[in-house]
């Protein structure tokens, strides 16, 4: 009884050459000869097809990657330059309104590239 609800297992059928890697480009025609006129296989020109789409496709998403990776550069840039004139302005005006307090911190114009 002790194996009485023990299912049994199917042997898979794999071929060995299941996961090798094609001998032939993807992008190799067949030539098919029809009397004197030789035109390639559909199936290879399908495949060729795909390929081109998907090429192309691959780079028109990489186009835009690049463009918006550009456009946030250029916003981080300007962030920056914000950034950089508002330390500016209050550090003048902590200065002109602390005129005794200008050598307390020399160490936070120097952090922030003002001197």
């Amino acid at each position: 009884m002790a194996g009485k609800n023990r299912k049994r297992r199917k042997k898979k059928h794999s071929s060995p050459t299941a996961n090798a890697e094609p001998t032939t480009s993807l992008l190799a025609f067949t030539v098919v000869t029809n009397g004197e006129i030789q035109e390639p296989n559909i199936d290879d020109s399908l495949k060729a097809a795909i390929l081109k789409d998907g090429t192309s496709l691959f780079l028109e998403l990489q186009q835009q990657k690049i463009k918006s990776l550009i456009r946030v550069n250029n916003a981080n840039e300007n962030l920056a330059a914000e950034i950089v004139k508002l330390i500016e302005r209050t550090t003048n005006e902590s200065e002109k309104s602390n005129p005794g307090n200008r050598k307390s911190r020399p160490w936070k114009r120097q952090w922030y590239g003002l001197t």
